[in-house]
């Protein structure tokens, strides 16, 4: 499963923090390994831009088997509230790489930005599983933009990743030609989301069944740290609820 979070719902993974470790990996990759540091924040380990707000969503993939995560990407809404009707919003294409876009920039409530897809370091050698876990994310994109009745997205990739999402059948509408900025070739494209295009990826990658997971309701968090404290004694059964809770906050 695909672990879909943001600020309003991080609190649903306890006991893991998955906007954190999204940060973390981002860290790991895109600052510790690429030596990105134009338009970032790097602190504590983590990695975020003007683009991590409220409103962006998070698509995180775990391995069930230790916990640790495996791949991330960044989803953000082209346009807010503070958009004026009729103009383009302000996202990472359009305030950093406008230049690269030929024809007219989507923008709109029913258009999102992609960004920052990364998977973990210790899957570059293992091809299988690494792209097992990158089809799970690219399914991940198209239920969500479907969950939110979205018409596309729009990002900046190298080609690469852009066959990445070609190969399971997505096509991609280039807006520019391929550009060269700092050594490393991109391209900005949009992804259109219709249900045609859905049957057609979930049939070549073979994930038929929902990938997104949305967390546990409070609730169901509040009686897991009441059972966790079952057996001790009630100053006890306090101090580790609010332990518990401490953490996940």
């Amino acid at each position: 499963m695909i672990e879909c979070v943001g600020v309003g719902n991080c609190v649903n993974f306890f006991p893991h923090n998955p906007l954190r470790e999204q940060f973390e990996l981002r860290y790991q990759v895109c600052v510790a390994e690429l030596g990105w540091k134009q338009g970032l924040t790097a602190h504590e380990n983590t990695e975020a831009d003007n683009f991590d707000k409220p409103g962006t969503r998070y698509l995180v993939s775990r391995c069930e088997h230790d916990g640790r995560i495996l791949g991330v990407t960044r989803l953000f809404p082209t346009v807010d509230e503070l958009t004026e009707p009729g103009t383009i919003g302000q996202f990472m294409i359009s305030e950093s790489f406008r230049s690269l876009v030929t024809t007219e920039l989507p923008s709109g409530p029913k258009i999102y930005e992609a960004s920052r897809l990364v998977v973990h370091p210790r899957l570059r050698d293992d091809r299988d599983r690494r792209r097992a876990v990158v089809n799970e994310l690219i399914v991940g994109y198209m239920e969500y933009a479907l969950y939110k009745r979205l018409d596309a997205y729009v990002a900046l990739m190298n080609p690469h990743y852009w066959k990445v999402f070609e190969r399971p059948g997505w096509e991609v509408d280039y807006l520019g030609p391929e550009t060269d900025i700092g050594g490393e070739v991109v391209r900005v494209g949009r992804l259109w989301v219709n249900e045609e295009i859905n049957r057609t990826i979930r049939e070549s990658t073979g994930l038929l069944d929902p990938v997104l997971d949305f967390g546990r309701t409070p609730d169901a968090i509040e009686q897991e740290i009441e059972q966790r404290a079952l057996g001790y004694s009630p100053l006890l059964r306090q101090k580790i609820r609010e332990n518990e809770v401490r953490k996940v906050a």
